[in-house]
């Protein structure tokens, strides 16, 4: 019996022993885990940037996505449904809701001019900050630095952003497209009406002739689905450009004629005059108002000055630039007429040849040459 109760007494004393050294094992993994623990959910909340596939991403945005912005009332009062993120007013520019520089997302990598005009700010029009580029790109959740550029084939590099850094930083390269407007080629020659009796009335020095030459754009033609929008004339969203070629050899070759200008150009959408401003002045609130103008004339390589009448009849070659504008095209089959109004001044009597005739601006033109494509790069920096 005495020895039962010995033999109870030394057992206990190795359970306490084991219960203690076991305790002090519990306690040390409790210290080391617990030390891990604000490690492990500082990874969770703040995770590190990958700056390599941020710039990845960008750069996938920026050339495979043509942007997006909200329906709403303008800052002039009027409705936008639909507008195109480029011709935001600068006034609206909470109305981005994603920059993207593509043509459309059928057409990835391939980049419209005015998309790109605008999101490098050239000219300067909405001078977005690099808080508001972060809010329409996909980096907006992390506090990172940037510098995005984009070199078309024979062009000036074009950036925003800061300055590359030396050290490290995400990169990403894409080599793209650009999307060129399409052009209307015309030959003065087929663009002319002869057999003009002039007669200088009695006592007078000179006599002025006026006539029209018009061009006429079908949306119905020009959104034809069976194009790809790669090569799809969207006088929506790209410049309509109408080249008259040899003005001089019809026109200067008459020593009779001592001038001949384009006095006005009008617009008639769908057979209503459209009020535009003449040869430049500003109009606010109009979609063109980053270039200032609704359309500008070039003759021969010049920029004819804003508010004046365009002189031809020494032109070699007269270029017409018309900015796009959504509202030209309300309705899918929607016309627009582009009208020029010629002026001549006539010295003598005698029989001319002018300038005139009716032109459509459409794929089946034997003048029109189809938008083309030229390289570019876009290059993304994150750090």
């Amino acid at each position: 019996m005495g020895s039962d109760v010995s033999d109870m007494k030394k057992e206990s004393g190795l359970i306490s022993l084991d219960f203690i050294a076991g305790f002090a094992v519990f306690l040390l993994a409790l210290i080391i885990v617990i030390s891990m623990l604000p490690g492990v959910f500082v990874n969770i909340q703040n995770p590190p940037v990958n700056y390599d596939i941020a710039a990845y991403r960008t750069g996938v945005l920026l050339a495979e996505d043509s942007g997006l912005s909200s329906d709403g009332i303008l800052s002039d009062g009027a409705t936008s449904e639909g507008t195109a993120w480029e011709q935001v007013p600068a006034a609206d520019v909470g109305r981005i809701l994603r920059l993207g520089l593509a043509v459309s997302k059928e057409t990835p990598n391939v980049l419209l001019p005015e998309k790109i005009e605008r999101f490098f700010n050239v000219p300067a029009y909405l001078n977005l900050t690099a808080d508001q580029y972060r809010g329409m790109l996909i980096f907006e959740e992390y506090p990172v630095n940037f510098n995005i550029s984009f070199k078309e084939d024979g062009g000036e590099t074009l950036s925003v952003g800061d300055r590359v850094p030396g050290g490290e930083y995400g990169f990403s390269k894409r080599y793209v497209k650009v999307k060129n407007a399409a052009e209307l080629r015309v030959p003065a020659e087929n663009l002319t009406i002869s057999g003009v009796d002039v007669n200088l009335p009695e006592g007078a020095d000179e006599f002025i002739y006026r006539n029209t030459t018009s061009f006429t754009l079908s949306y119905a033609n020009l959104s034809d689905r069976s194009v790809s929008p790669a090569y799809r004339i969207d006088p929506k969203t790209g410049r309509t450009i109408i080249k008259i070629a040899g003005i001089d050899t019809v026109l200067g070759a008459q020593e009779g004629i001592s001038s001949a200008a384009i006095e006005s150009v009008r617009l008639f959408r769908d057979g209503a005059e459209v009020a535009i401003p003449q040869n430049g002045g500003n109009a606010p609130n109009k979609p063109y108002k980053p270039y200032g103008v609704p359309y500008v004339c070039v003759v021969d390589g010049v920029t004819v000055e804003n508010g004046s009448e365009i002189p031809v009849k020494d032109a070699g070659t007269l270029e017409f630039i018309l900015y796009p504008d959504e509202s030209y095209f309300p309705n899918p089959d929607s016309m627009l007429e582009i009208l020029f109004d010629m002026k001549y001044t006539c010295i003598s009597g005698g029989t001319y040849r002018f300038i005139q005739g009716e032109t459509d601006y459409g794929y089946d033109s034997p003048y029109l040459v189809c938008p083309y494509l030229t390289d570019g790069v876009l290059e993304v920096c994150i750090w």
